[in-house]
């Protein structure tokens, strides 16, 4: 976000030195231009940078249209490609060319020891996208290829968070408070879950909005991304003096090593201004101090690479251009969000402001399993001891200690039967109230449940079977089985969470050798 293309007040840019001079020199440049290509049909905004920090004397751009005829040449103009003075040269060039492909740009050093000097380079932009960035030819001359084409206009198709019914939760900027200018604020209870929001900023480079005043962070309409009627969101502006300085959103979401089943949030304004910014977004998060990997999923004024965005066009305060979606599919407790000045923004950049819009996210279930053994003593005489050819009852209970559903027939649950033993495959307690090997129980609402037939299986060999799936239905046949060596659940349904914890128990009886 620029402050000065925006809505903001120009006079709250900081100056950018690089910029004024291009400005200086805007009416100087020695080029030629084709003024016949010009008038043919779909014209697109092209803009060409040139930034020569030293011996610009010794460097030349030609640009040339798919036919090979030339466009532009682009020099020093008061030495142009001549090797006579050790100055400094940089330029912004405006034109209109017809969309095509296989554009070209010849770029050329006299003295062949490649272009000199600290950050040396051309930048091509279509239509405000950023098409060719390079900081010249190797040593005499290089020619690369581009394209011209209008920016896409289809908005961009946003995930959508798929919660368990009853899962989904948003905390809405509009709803909670932010003490302007602070960078953190006590843990907000969104429907039971804590959520912490924190922000860093080591160089102080965060100042007041313009707009509505005050310092940020604030909560402020002021960027909607498009959204009508305008909603809230944790606004930042800041003035950055180079592209190291950084500042760290750091969002805790649920409980340590629990978080969050599923997770999204949009940022608002991640944009490009041309001699003035680059928007640069870093996102990463994790459970437990092990990395989750986000989707970033791109505004039409900016682009994404793996975990990294930025700007590439200009996008207003009120339009969704500048909209970067952030998603998590999988448990989450730790998101950042770095943001910085990208390195094609000026070493001076102007200012920068993006806006952090509603936290949306599925409770995240979180399940504990326990195994016991005790001795089968049907009778409670109090006198049969686990010894070889006495039975013994194993015990698995699963409890949900977290804040949301585990997904729809989802527990599944494999146990490797020691050789030790071997198991009954008959009536689990010889005529009693059970009728089956395995007998299920719940607790606490656990919203499950359980078919002998169909949601007991058997693994026969050695290595543990991949799934439920891959375990094998065996009938009962009254009889100890030593060739069965692992045990499979799957009782159907969602396992609810709750307070008390809801909890589910298998049992299975086996005999020891």
């Amino acid at each position: 976000m620029t402050l000065a293309r925006d809505t903001y007040a120009a006079s709250q840019m900081k100056p950018n030195n690089a910029a004024l001079r291009k400005a200086a020199k805007a009416g100087l440049a020695a080029f030629i231009f084709v003024a016949g290509s010009a008038q043919m049909a779909l014209a697109v905004p092209v803009t060409v940078e040139v930034n020569w920090p030293n011996w610009s004397s010794d460097n030349r751009v030609i640009i040339r249209d798919p036919s090979g005829t030339t466009l532009a040449t682009i020099c020093d103009p008061t030495n142009c490609y001549n090797s006579a003075v050790d100055s400094n040269y940089s330029n912004t060039f405006n034109y209109d060319f017809p969309a095509g492909t296989n554009y070209s740009i010849q770029m050329d050093d006299a003295w062949g020891d490649a272009w000199n000097g600290t950050n040396p380079y051309v930048r091509i932009f279509s239509d405000g996208v950023l098409v060719l960035n390079d900081d010249g030819p190797p040593n005499t001359t290089e020619t690369l290829n581009f394209d011209v084409a209008s920016a896409p206009t289809a908005p961009p198709v946003i995930p959508v968070l798929n919660c368990p019914v009853g899962q989904a939760h948003i905390m809405d900027w509009a709803n909670e408070s932010w003490t302007q200018g602070a960078l953190t604020h006590a843990p907000f209870d969104v429907d039971g879950t804590s959520i912490s929001v924190s922000l860093t900023d080591t160089n102080n480079w965060f100042i007041n909005n313009p707009v509505s005043g005050g310092a940020t962070p604030q909560i402020s309409t002021t960027l909607t991304g498009g959204v009508t009627p305008a909603e809230a969101n944790l606004l930042v502006v800041a003035n950055p003096s180079n592209q190291t300085n950084i500042t760290t959103f750091t969002l805790s979401l649920g409980d340590p090593n629990v978080g969050v089943e599923r997770f999204q949030t949009s940022l608002f304004d991640v944009d490009f201004g041309a001699s003035q910014f680059e928007d640069y977004i870093t996102v990463n998060g994790s459970l437990g101090g092990t990395a989750v990997t986000p989707t970033l999923t791109a505004g039409l004024s900016n682009v994404v690479t793996g975990n990294i965005a930025r700007g590439t066009g200009a996008s207003n305060p009120d339009s969704s251009n500048g909209n970067l979606t952030i998603n998590f599919d999988a448990p989450v407790d730790t998101v950042t969000i770095s943001y910085r000045a990208g390195p094609l923004s000026p070493a001076d950049p102007g200012s920068l402001g993006i806006g952090l819009h509603d936290l949306k996210f599925c409770r995240s279930p979180k399940l504990e399993a326990s195994k016991t053994v005790s001795v089968y003593d049907p009778s409670a005489t109090g006198t049969v001891y686990a010894l070889p050819g006495n039975d013994v009852i194993y015990t698995i209970s699963v409890d949900n200690i977290g804040t949301g559903d585990a997904d729809t027939d989802s527990m599944e649950l494999i146990d490797r039967l020691p050789p030790e033993i071997e198991i009954w495959n008959g009536d689990i307690d010889d005529g009693g109230p059970e009728t089956d090997p395995v007998s299920f129980s719940q607790t606490g609402g656990g919203g499950l449940t359980f078919n002998y037939a169909t949601d007991v299986r058997f693994g026969t060999g050695p290595t543990k079977p991949a799934d439920f799936d891959s375990c094998t239905t065996v009938a009962p046949d009254s009889s100890y089985r030593p060739d069965l060596t692992f045990i499979c659940f799957n009782p159907k349904g969602a396992m609810a969470a709750g307070d008390p914890d809801p909890s589910f128990s298998v049992n299975f009886r086996a005999r020891i050798k």
